[in-house]
């Protein structure tokens, strides 16, 4: 994109370049909040628990990173509340994402899986790449490493195609 520019002054000329800048940060923050929002359906969609518990803790957050863990936000037993979790963890974070500010950055963490000890006899359900892993806390880790690998290259991919198109 071409800018010509007729400049009566330098305060003609801070004025333009004060547009520009303007324009430019709110194109950069709308970017970042697509990216992150793409980031965020695919770990919600991609983290299939029980209880729910472990969907509803993907949290979104601006400026620094929540430390703690919710309740599911829909209670249930046996992936009964799958859906109903990944709707409503996923209309919360984009509820944070929509006021994200330009330079503020955002958080997508989940501390749900903190609680858990060893000897818990919890068991964890994962749906990463279409294959179901069923899973005890001690061993979570291949597969949510998966799950965050997946989304993140998901992330970098959207983002080559918004800068590239």
């Amino acid at each position: 994109t071409k800018l010509i520019v007729m400049v009566r002054g330098l305060g003609s000329l801070k004025g333009i370049l004060n547009r520009h800048v303007e324009k430019v940060k709110k194109q950069a923050n709308e970017i970042k909040k697509e990216v992150a929002e793409v980031i965020l359906r695919d770990l919600v969609n991609h983290s299939a628990v029980d209880t729910g518990k472990f969907t509803s803790n993907w949290i979104v957050s601006l400026g620094e990173s929540i430390e703690e863990s919710i309740p599911p936000l829909v209670p249930g037993k046996w992936g009964s509340t799958m859906e109903a979790n990944t709707e409503a963890a996923f209309s919360a974070g984009q509820a944070a994402l929509q006021i994200a500010q330009f330079g503020e950055p955002i958080f997508i963490v989940n501390h749900a899986l903190d609680d858990l000890s060893e000897s818990d006899e919890y068991i964890l359900d994962f749906l990463y790449n279409g294959r179901k892993y069923r899973t005890r806390p001690n061993e979570q880790q291949r597969p949510f490493r998966g799950i965050l690998e997946t989304s993140a290259d998901l992330g970098r991919e959207h983002l080559d195609a918004l800068v590239k198109g």
